[in-house]
């Protein structure tokens, strides 16, 4: 039962987030395959947008939790957090959104503990990039496959990656202050709340994160960063994405990048 209320709750995120960028958005009182319908009609109106669009969209939402965290460690020392889910949709879901050429699928992986919601990434794919998806028969299969357990769900594999590390930043941070003004319990308590905290902290300089959709062998498929915001929704963007992994603090605030530069200076000489 509880699952159900955190889905709903991915659903009025989208919303709230839609709202955010001017556009119209609302559940569907009867669900038939998709949760929120779309409006460009205040956009329209006043002239931002040249084209009137009303658009439909399925919500599913992944939990995210401690033991989902693995971390690995780049060449130049960065720490990085990555989480991989499942996407499981309904066969007859599927066929409704592909066939339709309004139809969107929206995938949000979220946190909660006693403190909050907090949606940690979210990617959009619309109905002709899941038509491409079925097609991109690579090494392994297509990206979009049965699934093993129950072969009327369809499954869709994705891998979240954090590309700033907050607890080494928020660490280092720590002990500059430690090293400025001495121990004490503030400090230690802060030190506390950020080592048993599981939430990652909403602000967007901590949270340039990419997904990445893999078949059964684990052939990778990098989406566009558009893909991964909300307000890029209406327009269409290609499904792979030209990225250098080593390019991962990029467009961080000069403050940030600062301080990482001194702490890879001091911990990976």
């Amino acid at each position: 039962m509880e699952s159900i209320y955190l889905g709903f709750g991915g659903e009025h995120y989208v919303i709230s987030r839609l709202f955010a960028e001017c556009y119209e958005a609302s559940k569907l009182s009867v669900d038939f395959g998709f949760d929120i319908l779309l409006s460009n009609q205040y956009r329209f109106s006043s002239g931002t947008d040249d084209q009137l669009r009303t658009l439909a969209l399925q919500v599913k939402s992944r939990s995210v939790v401690e033991q989902d965290y693995l971390e690995s460690e780049e060449s130049n020392g960065t720490i990085r957090k990555k989480t991989i889910k499942k996407f499981l949709i309904k066969r007859q879901d599927m066929e409704l959104i592909t066939n339709s050429e309004n139809g969107f699928l929206v995938c949000l992986f979220y946190e909660k503990n006693d403190i909050a919601y907090n949606v940690l990434g979210l990617f959009w794919l619309s109905a002709s990039h899941l038509r491409d998806l079925f097609d991109r028969n690579v090494y392994g299969g297509p990206y979009i496959r049965v699934n093993d357990e129950d072969n009327n769900k369809y499954e869709i594999t994705a891998e979240l990656n954090f590309n700033s590390s907050v607890n080494h930043l928020a660490q280092f941070c720590l002990d500059e202050l430690n090293t400025q003004i001495g121990m004490n319990s503030n400090i230690q308590e802060l030190r506390n709340i950020i080592d048993n905290s599981l939430i990652i902290p909403n602000i967007s300089d901590f949270r340039k994160s990419t997904v990445t959709l893999k078949n059964s062998a684990g052939v990778r498929l990098e989406l566009n960063r558009s893909l991964t915001v909300l307000k890029e929704l209406v327009n269409e963007h290609p499904l792979q994405l030209e990225y250098d992994p080593n390019d991962i603090y990029i467009d961080l605030d000069p403050t940030f990048e600062a301080i990482r530069n001194r702490k890879f200076e001091r911990d990976y000489p």
